[in-house]
């Protein structure tokens, strides 16, 4: 009975209209019709990704002169030439956004669309070519700034209650509290381990490993964004780790939140804002507190993830060819993304050769 009901649908008309096509595409991305090894789980907010560039495609048909008949428009008749009108429209200012989109937004559109196209042709047109297979991406020039030790330890002295108020305008002025005990704590974390938001707030006492004469070692947290991308490979309980090596000042940070009370315990070594509702609105108030200390103490905008590309470059100066091993990442992503190669020097060269020659100091506390 199933192998008949298997026949049934194998033999189901295929859409022909770009519109069917589209709609059996997003019931894939749900994994309908699709083989129980091949499902992946996908976030919702690539479901609407898709949903949006497929509305910004019509859009872009229907708008030229004179316009396409996208209702009764056919999968295999969309040509290169249709492809250039989603181009115009993606560069120009009719669109949604008002203006050009920025390298990295424009790639996003076009690579979905191109999604659609390749696996609407791989299932249903295999003989069929597609009109993405010239699309070259536009190039993206990382930018790859660094924070500096001053820098930071000028935004960590910001973190007081009245420097946290923050006036947001629209129809309705509104006053806003960026200040929390907690981000002091969190910030130093990910200055000093390059961790995400994510990580260091969802890091847990019971993720430090230690040595076999008992010293902490390192912090064994959950690498978020492998984890997310491999999910289809794991098992449901299973996820990806990645480490913090414990470097002194990690430790005395550590030490200072209740390292030797709270060994092994499973509570958030970042204890949990009773005024915010999770962990996940924590990790977004953090991101939003951590530009804005910033800019009051250094007269400049800077991000949290800038901490992490500081932490790259600390560790290629310093650790060469095991850089990206201790990072977490690939060499070449590390490279790209993250080393920032015109501090590697000036930054955390002179700040390690100043520290060797100081090799009985204290680990220094940047809580103050």
């Amino acid at each position: 009975s199933n192998y008949i009901n298997h026949l049934v649908d194998k033999n189901k008309a295929k859409p022909i209209l770009l519109t069917d096509c589209f709609a059996w595409f997003m019931g894939y991305l749900k994994n309908e019709d699709v083989a129980e090894h091949e499902k992946i789980e996908r976030d919702q907010r690539i479901h609407r990704a898709h949903e949006r560039t497929f509305e910004y495609f019509v859009t872009s048909l229907k708008n030229h002169e004179p316009p396409i008949d996208v209702t009764n428009l056919k999968f295999v008749d969309v040509d290169p030439i249709m492809i250039g009108y989603y181009h115009t429209y993606l560069t120009g200012s009719d669109n949604p956004k008002g203006s050009p989109y920025a390298a990295k937004s424009y790639n996003n559109l076009m690579l979905d669309l191109k999604s659609f196209f390749i696996n609407t042709t791989k299932r249903h047109y295999p003989q069929h070519v597609h009109p993405m297979v010239n699309f070259n991406k536009k190039i993206i020039i990382p930018k790859k700034d660094t924070i500096k030790e001053s820098e930071f330890l000028q935004t960590i002295n910001m973190i007081t209650p009245e420097n946290g108020l923050l006036k947001k305008t629209g129809k309705k002025v509104r006053w806003r509290n960026l200040y929390r005990e907690w981000l002091k704590d969190a910030f130093i974390m990910g200055f000093l381990t390059g961790g995400r938001n994510k990580e260091v707030i969802f890091g847990k006492w019971s993720d430090i490993n230690y040595t076999d004469d008992g010293q902490p070692s390192y912090i064994e947290v959950k690498n978020w964004k492998a984890t997310a991308a491999n999910k289809h490979l794991l098992e449901d309980d299973e996820y990806i780790t990645k480490p913090f090596i414990i470097i002194p000042e990690v430790r005395q940070c550590l030490e200072e939140l209740g390292l030797k009370s709270k060994r092994g315990n499973d509570e958030y070594i970042i204890p949990q804002d009773p005024n915010l509702a999770s962990r996940q609105v924590m990790k977004e108030f953090m991101s939003a507190a951590f530009p804005h200390f910033f800019t009051l103490g250094n007269g400049v905008r800077k991000e949290f993830k800038l901490l992490r590309k500081t932490y790259a470059t600390y560790l290629k100066a310093n650790y060469g060819a095991q850089a990206a091993e201790l990072f977490g990442d690939l060499k070449e992503t590390m490279d790209k993304h993250y080393v920032h190669q015109g501090k590697l020097a000036e930054d955390f060269g002179k700040i390690l050769e100043a520290r060797n020659k100081d090799s009985g100091r204290s680990p220094r506390s940047f809580r103050g």
